[in-house]
Formats: C-alpha cells, structure tokens, sequence
C-alpha cells in the first residue's frame, strides 16, 4: 500500500499531555494538555550499550548490553498569570514544573496524530530531572525547557 497524504500527521494534530502528580497515572483531574504552550517534544536516548571484542585473526565480535533510559525534552513559551490548569491549582506551567523537579513518576505521553481513537500514543512516566529558568532571548521568545528520563510504552487510543 502506497503512503499517502492523509496518513502523515501534521503537527497541529499532536495532542500532548502532562501528568505533575508523581503518581504517573494520567487520570482526568491529573492530566494537563499543554500543545498549546510548547513548541518541541525532542526524543533521544533508548540506545543499547554495546562493546567489541577483536580476537587475533581480526573477527570482531560484539555484544549488547543494557538498554539505556530514552530522555524527552520539551521546549514551551513562558507564561506569568495564565494559571488555568485546574490540575495544578491554578499554577502556570513552569511554576508547576519547578514545584515537582526531581519528582520520580512524572509522566509525559504525546499523539503524533492527535488522541483520537486508534491512533498512536507515546508514554514516559519518570524522572522530571532538568527545569531551566526562561531564557531571554533577542528575538523577543522567552522560552524555557523541562526534560525526563525513563522508559517510553506506545500504545492505540482506544
């Protein structure tokens, strides 16, 4: 089957959302959607060590190791007064953020293309271990970034 257009997301379509509980849970009254204050979702990590061993007749052999943990780090816009995620009281985002740093069931999940039923979802829970202050920046963005380290579960959005 050929790949068409309508099955490439864009990315107006991605839902992403935020469970600050330190539960890892996403029920209703955790969960914070938050496409609309963040401009990235950068994936990396998830890499298997691996080491080589050269023997005398020049084989090389390698072998695998341990997976290492995927780390999500999302780029969001500032915000002072915005306050109006129930789920963190009222808090803004960064604020919410900085109050759970070092929290170890943070959960992160994102829809590529959007939540709605049979679609993909990616999940993180871990640790929110990276909450930078907002940068200033010349061209008048004021952005700042959050990461978190774990392991990611995909599943369809029943």
């Amino acid at each position: 089957m050929a790949v068409t257009q309508s099955h490439i997301p864009t990315i107006s379509d991605a839902v992403v959302e935020l469970d600050l509980s330190n539960l890892g849970t996403f029920t209703a009254q955790n969960t914070i959607t938050i496409q609309g204050e963040i401009t990235e979702v950068a994936v990396s990590g998830g890499d298997y060590t691996t080491s080589n061993l050269p023997v005398l007749n020049g084989t090389v052999f390698t072998s695998t190791g341990e997976k290492q943990p995927y780390e999500v780090t999302v780029t969001a816009v500032y915000t002072e007064g915005h306050g109006s995620h129930t789920a963190i009281a009222g808090k803004d985002l960064q604020e919410a953020l900085m109050a759970a740093h070092g929290d170890s069931a943070i959960g992160i999940r994102w829809a590529p293309a959007g939540a709605d039923s049979g679609n993909r979802r990616f999940k993180l829970v871990g640790v929110l271990f990276r909450v930078m202050p907002p940068a200033l920046q010349r061209n008048g963005d004021i952005l700042y970034t959050f990461a978190l380290r774990g392991d990611i579960d995909d599943e369809t959005i029943a």
